[in-house]
């Protein structure tokens, strides 16, 4: 049976563990590996030195656009997931950092993280 002692120090043995756990995984952690994740996943899942053959001059910008919507509409559902999670994570990850370049403080008020 457990007494009020030996439950306290169960309870206070996760409270540290959650502490240390919550220093060291942050926002711009997690944002890091999904960010590395899904990029790795999109690299298995799509051939890019064939996309990159068939693509437009960079110069020319409509047709790059439109080529890369053509792509992005008509590949698997399981790719455009990649490429949207890919997107938001990065722009995510992006104005994080530049947040804490900045040296603006960040509050968590209206925000995702």
């Amino acid at each position: 049976m457990k007494t009020p002692s030996t439950i306290q120090k169960d309870v206070m043995k996760r409270v540290r563990i959650a502490h240390m756990l919550s220093r060291y995984f942050t926002g711009e952690v997690f944002a890091s590996v999904l960010l590395v994740l899904s990029l790795a996943v999109l690299g298995r899942a799509v051939f890019f030195m064939q996309v990159l053959r068939n693509m437009p001059e960079l110069t020319e910008v409509l047709a790059l656009g439109a080529f890369f919507m053509h792509a992005f509409l008509h590949t698997q559902s399981f790719v455009q997931l990649l490429c949207v999670v890919f997107g938001v994570t990065s722009l995510w990850f992006i104005r994080r950092i530049w947040a804490l370049l900045a040296g603006t403080p960040y509050s968590r008020k209206g925000s995702f993280a």
